[in-house]
């Protein structure tokens, strides 16, 4: 049997080795050009700052391990450490205000826990919040690989710290050798590697310069796309820069161009989960870990595997989920079919390259969304509690994709501040709360077992991320899906065996939505004033500060019925007419809506033209006594709807009433009323209180989870509450129009069965808002299958049901 050659497994025998066209070069020089247009070059002052800033913290490194070295009474003359820096600063690809990922190495005397961390004097944690150019201190020592975060006079700088099995280190010290790593711990491994790859990746790419500006096209495509970020389960730095330089490898003599478009078409029919490799892994005495993919492991588990190229080698993509790999390869696919069509680009034309660098509409292209409401009392305790959230999204979208299609949007959103305000006792228009006000507001508060007072504090700092929820299509019966019994063999939840069929059933997410929230509620830094809430929201009601969404239409006050008059009849305005021969010098306007009142645009019903003639409806104040409702004697009467049918109101239809008119009364017809005058009168004079949800998945501050489902009532909701508004006002218009019928004023035949007709179609307006406002929020709760009537307590982490 013929043994496989190592370099057809692992693909690394370039498919392309003929010499790049002018036609490349000059499409490579316009995509540099859009880069540089983009903003993604660094400018030169910017470059000096940080070759400054790299010299200071150089020096600072010295200091500090020498002070070690004299706390524990050794050798000062010999102490000294190293500082190296990876990612994309080393690469070389890095943009305006991008962070600097930096390794500082030690000797082994100079330990991680008791000596890179901590609040003593000789820690270089101490020493670095005593340092007056030095800002934002953020020390992770529980990270995958444990760093300080730091800004160094505005230049963010992550510190990793790697302790060698050396008593002393060299002047000039190889981090590629692997001897550095023997009697090493694993978080020193790691931290290890990030040079180590930075440093074996650059030496295995035939071109750097053309990996470079292809790396930095992919990463700021990756960042449109909102496809970057390792921690989310998306392609962070280094995962696209061993892919880069996977097709810089396939394609050794190839301009920036032709790797960008071969990056996508490659990766589109990429046969994952075959892994990316750029070299052989290597197999060393040292008996470190390495990729081994062999059924049983778990690295066989992995759904898209891209290696690291040094010693141990390891995947780089281990928070790739099934969610997210669909993304990205729908992401691939669709950057695939743009490339394409760039390679029939005619001769002497220019690429469009606009069309690929596109953002992504991921604020409109989903039917739900989950909200992570991340907030603090402080910016400092936001940061620390983000990073803690943002590190666990990725467990709440492992819980969701068995139910739902899943995509996590990586980048947080922070929504704008907004001036607190408090309601007026006197109902006049609110007024801004200022800080010692929204203290005694939030303290005025009950303090309710399933609320934190803290959480609901005005302008607290907070964060906001989304994810986007589509209900899978139902899977497409096959054949071989049917068993003996006639019955369906059950298939994965994720499995899709045709073309999309019809929508799955009712899926719960409230469950995971509770177990994110326990989780991460259960965290042992967890500070009070750190709340978390969960929002499942339509994809109308998400805030319109979101990138975007489009910008809702301010509603319009409308001016109030006047007061009754003294007789107790409803006082109607007589509005101007077009005609001279009916204006009235003396009609006052309309009053307006008391302030305290919310100001609402009713929905006027609409009755069916006539063939000819004025309008269907007019009101009119013929005299201070007495009002009249006209209609075209053609004009058909509605139908009236079911749902009116079963109210009471059938039972109060006015009969046709033909009382004699008063003497001395004028019997001209009452001129059209125009529609807003006609409109305002029909505003109800107590406007409908807004509907009220349950309220969100929230971690309140002490620990304790007070957990309830949210359905995103909290956004406005005008259109509700002004159908509900009109509704009411039509009850009342009827209702007053019909005592006036029987109070002696004359109705014709026609104006009674359009008063019965107008009464007809509130009851079916009032019904139906009725129901609205029973089931507010259950609409999206039933096409998720949530239940947003039930409020759920978390007690000791095990949350129980209660109505």
């Amino acid at each position: 049997m013929a043994v496989a050659d190592p370099n057809d497994v692992y693909l690394l025998r370039p498919l392309n080795n003929s010499l790049p066209s002018a036609e490349d070069k000059r499409h490579s020089a316009e995509l540099e050009q859009f880069l540089r247009d983009a903003g993604l070059y660094e400018p030169d002052e910017d470059a000096y700052l940080r070759q400054e800033v790299l010299g200071l913290f150089y020096e600072l490194t010295q200091t500090w391990v020498k002070g070690v070295c004299r706390k524990k009474n050794l050798n000062v003359e010999d102490a000294r450490a190293h500082v190296y820096t990876f990612g994309s600063y080393r690469l070389g690809v890095h943009g305006p205000g991008a962070d600097m990922d930096t390794l500082v190495v030690g000797p082994r005397y100079v330990l991680r826990d008791s000596d890179f961390f901590g609040s003593e004097k000789h820690c270089l944690e101490y020493m670095l919040s005593q340092t007056p150019d030095i800002t934002d201190i953020q020390p992770v020592p529980d990270a995958f690989v444990p760093m300080i975060g730091i800004k160094y006079k505005g230049v963010q700088i992550d510190i990793l710290y790697a302790s060698l099995a050396m008593q002393t280190l060299p002047e000039q010290l190889d981090l590629s050798n692997h001897a550095v790593l023997r009697g090493c711990d694993e978080p020193t491994v790691r931290a290890l590697n990030g040079c180590r790859v930075t440093d074996t990746m650059l030496k295995l790419v035939p071109r750097q310069e053309v990996f470079r500006t292809a790396l930095r096209a992919v990463k700021h495509w990756a960042s449109l796309r909102g496809i970057s970020s390792n921690v989310t389960g998306y392609l962070g730095g280094v995962n696209l820069a061993i892919m880069v330089a996977k097709i810089c490898q396939l394609y050794p003599r190839a301009e920036a161009s032709t790797v960008l478009l071969k990056f996508f078409i490659l990766l589109k029919a990429w046969p994952w989960p075959r892994a990316i490799h750029l070299r052989i892994p290597e197999e060393h005495s040292l008996g470190l870990p390495v990729w081994d993919p062999r059924p049983g492991t778990r690295d066989s588990l992995a759904l898209m595997p891209v290696i690291t190229p040094a010693y141990p080698a390891m995947n780089s993509l281990y928070n790739v989920q099934r969610s997210t790999l669909e993304v990205m390869t729908e992401e691939f696919a669709a950057a695939a079919d743009v490339c394409t069509s760039f390679l029939h680009c005619p001769p002497g034309k220019p690429i469009e390259w606009s069309r690929l660098f596109t953002p992504v509409p991921f604020f409109t292209q989903h039917s739900f969304y989950i909200q992570l409401e991340v907030s603090a009392d402080s910016e400092g305790d936001l940061v620390l509690w983000d990073g803690w959230v943002s590190s666990r999204i990725r467990r709440l979208v492992r819980n969701l994709e068995d139910h739902v299609r899943v995509r996590p949007y990586p980048k947080a959103q922070k929504p704008p501040v907004e001036p607190a305000k408090e309601a007026d006792p006197d109902g006049n228009d609110a007024k801004p709360v200022t800080e010692e006000a929204s203290k005694d507001v939030v303290k005025a508060e009950p303090k309710d077992a399933d609320k934190d007072p803290d959480a609901t504090a005005p302008n607290r700092p907070r964060l906001c991320y989304y994810i986007g929820v589509d209900k899978r299509a139902a899977a497409a019966l096959t054949a071989q899906q049917l068993l003996p019994n006639g019955q369906v063999a059950q298939l994965p939840a994720h499995a899709l065996t045709g073309p999309a069929g019809a929508p799955a059933g009712k899926v719960d997410l409230k469950q995971p939505c509770i177990i994110f929230v326990n989780e991460v509620s259960a965290w042992p830094a967890k500070r009070p004033g750190m709340a978390l809430k969960v929002n499942v929201l339509k994809r109308a009601l998400l805030p319109s500060w979101l990138p975007g969404v489009p910008q809702r239409p301010q509603t319009q006050a409308l001016p109030a019925p006047p007061p009754a008059t003294a007789g107790g009849k409803a006082g109607i305005k007589r509005a101007p007419s077009e005609d001279p021969a009916h204006q009235d010098a003396s009609a006052a306007p309309a009053a307006a809506l008391p302030a305290q009142q919310p100001a609402k645009r009713p929905r006027v019903a609409q009755a069916a033209p006539a063939a000819a003639g004025p309008k269907r409806a007019a009101v009119q104040d013929a005299s201070p006594s007495t009002a009249a409702v006209a209609a075209p004697a053609g004009a058909p009467p509605a139908k009236r709807s079911k749902v009116a049918q079963a109210t009471s109101r059938s039972q109060a239809q006015p009969p046709a009433l033909t009382s004699e008119p008063q003497a001395g009364a004028t019997t001209a017809a009452a001129p059209t009323v125009p529609a807003p005058v006609q409109a305002a009168c029909e505003v109800a004079a107590a406007a409908a209180e807004p509907p009220s949800g349950a309220g969100p998945v929230s971690a309140g501050a002490g620990g304790e989870s007070g957990v309830a489902v949210a359905s995103g009532s909290a956004a406005p909701q005008s259109a509700d509450a002004t159908s509900l508004s009109g509704a009411a006002t039509d009850d009342a218009t009827a209702d007053t129009a019909a005592a006036a019928g029987g109070g002696g004023v004359g109705l014709s035949p026609e104006a009674a069965q359009q008063l019965a007709e107008r009464a007809s179609q509130a009851d079916e307006r009032a019904a139906v808002q009725e129901s609205q406002l029973h089931n507010t929020g259950r609409d999206m709760g039933d096409w998720l299958g949530v239940d947003h009537g039930v409020a759920l307590t978390g007690v000791q982490g095990s949350p129980t049901a209660g109505s």
